[in-house]
C-alpha cells in the first residue's frame, strides 16, 4: 500500500462512522508534500578527518586499550611493575602535584605499568575507612592532564597493597 491508498482508505472509514454526541468529526489527515524521486547513487569513499576517540572515564577495571590477554595479566598483577609512588603522608595538594609529576616522569622514562599506593585510610566510626586520597585519586586520574597518559586502571592485588593501591597502565610517549 502506498500513501495515496492509505489516505483513500482513511477517508472511506471516516465517512462510514457516526460521530459521538458533542464531538466534531475527525478531519482527513493533511496531505504530505510530494517526495522527490529517488535516484540511485554508487557509493564512493569520502575523505574525512578521523574522529578522535573519546576516552571513557577511568574506573577500577577499565582496560579499553589492552587486548584480552594483556588486560587479564594487568588485572592480576602479573605484569612487571616498573615504578611506584606511595602517597602516604602527603596532603591533598601535595599528593595531586606529586601524582601529576610522577605520571609525566614515568611516561617520559618509558614505563608502562606503575603502582600507585594511596593507602587505605584511617579507621573511623563503625570501622569505616576514611581515606581521603583513596577516594580522590580516581577522580584526579580522570582529569584531562592525567587521563591522557593512562590506558587502564585496576585495583592492586593484596601483595601490592590491595584496596589501598592501583595498577596504572601508561600510554607510550610518541
Amino acid at each position: 500500500m502506498n500513501r495515496d491508498d492509505d489516505n483513500a482508505l482513511w477517508s472511506r472509514v471516516t465517512r462510514s462512522v457516526t460521530p459521538m454526541k458533542d464531538r466534531s468529526p475527525v478531519a482527513d489527515p493533511p496531505a504530505e508534500p510530494p517526495r522527490p524521486a529517488v535516484t540511485t547513487r554508487h557509493w564512493q569513499p569520502t575523505r574525512s578527518t578521523p574522529r578522535k576517540a573519546v576516552a571513557r572515564p577511568l574506573a577500577p577495571g577499565v582496560v579499553d586499550g589492552l587486548d584480552r590477554r594483556q588486560a587479564d595479566r594487568f588485572r592480576r598483577g602479573q605484569l612487571t611493575i616498573e615504578n611506584h609512588l606511595d602517597l602516604h603522608g602527603f596532603t591533598q595538594r601535595e599528593a595531586h602535584a606529586e601524582l601529576q609529576a610522577f605520571l609525566a616522569r614515568s611516561q617520559e622514562q618509558g614505563h608502562r605499568v606503575v603502582l600507585l599506593i594511596t593507602g587505605k585510610g584511617q579507621r573511623g566510626p563503625l570501622e569505616e575507612r576514611t581515606g581521603v586520597l583513596r577516594r580522590l585519586v580516581p577522580e584526579w586520574l580522570n582529569e584531562p592532564s592525567m587521563r591522557r597518559r593512562i590506558v587502564a586502571l585496576a585495583p592492586a592485588r593484596p601483595q601490592h597493597g590491595g584496596d589501598g593501591a592501583y595498577y596504572l597502565y601508561l600510554k607510550k610517549l610518541r
